[in-house]
């Protein structure tokens, strides 16, 4: 993938027109008391998917990751996707 190829590139596309037939499964669950996350006000524990990257949840993240693929699907075949997630939590 690294070097941009007619192959690669070949079967990048065929990978992105196969994304209606995919699903994701997050494992979203815990929390996150091996981080050490916690509420900064009252000092309980908080959920591993609370955890901050650039000023997003990680499950933010997780979400406009698959907006952004559903979006690219769109504008390369005019087809809208809706992408099927599953999610592995904790109580």
């Amino acid at each position: 993938i690294r070097q941009p190829t007619r192959e690669v590139r070949e079967s990048v596309i065929a990978a992105v027109k196969r994304w209606s037939s995919f699903a994701e499964i997050y494992v979203v669950g815990g929390a996150g008391d091996r981080l050490d996350l916690r509420d900064p006000t009252s000092g309980e524990a908080l959920p591993a998917d609370k955890l901050e990257f650039d000023g997003h949840t990680l499950l933010t993240g997780l979400m406009r990751d698959v907006e952004s693929r559903e979006y690219l699907h769109y504008k390369l075949f005019g087809q809208q996707l809706t992408t099927p997630i599953a999610m592995m939590t904790s109580s």
